[in-house]
């Protein structure tokens, strides 16, 4: 009978795999994505920055993002070492993809992953079209999206 050897939890966001110079084209991302202020009314990104939490100013600078990136990757690397001092024969994990690695083209239900190693996934050619980073496709289905995907990376989904 198999036996949970580790279990552990930890956030997840694509500044942990971005370098800390990096952070401000996530404002490129952020100015397009439709958000809830602190009431849970719609907003725009431009009406957050409007009134902005006064703790949170002194965090954007080049030198916090560096040190919050240092911290991120100490955590990550403890979390490595434990998931290796385990000893485990399976790991599974439990998450939402929340259209980080995949997109509305591509977004399975359940994803099963064989492998050494977990690659980034590149914008699927249906997405670089939808995004505008990249020349629309002609007539590109569902399936040599799917197709087009899977050539290029380690993983299968089901």
């Amino acid at each position: 009978m198999a036996k949970i050897v580790l279990g552990v939890a930890t956030s997840h966001t694509p500044m942990l795999n971005t370098p800390a110079k990096d952070w401000p084209s996530f404002i490129d991302r952020d100015g397009v994505r439709e958000f809830l202020d602190k009431e849970g009314d719609p907003a725009t990104y431009e009406d957050l920055l409007r009134r902005p939490d006064p703790r949170a100013l002194p965090e954007l600078t080049p030198e916090r993002f560096a040190a919050r990136h240092d911290d991120a990757q100490a955590a990550i690397e403890r979390l490595k070492q434990s998931v290796r001092r385990a000893e485990i024969d399976a790991l599974i994990i439990l998450g939402d993809d929340q259209k980080e690695l995949f997109h509305e083209d591509h977004l399975p239900s359940i994803l099963v992953y064989y492998g050494d190693t977990i690659r980034n996934v590149p914008l699927s050619p249906i997405s670089k079209a939808r995004s505008g980073r990249g020349s629309p496709p002609r007539a590109i289905t569902k399936k040599k999206c799917r197709e087009t995907i899977r050539s290029n990376q380690t993983w299968r989904c089901i």
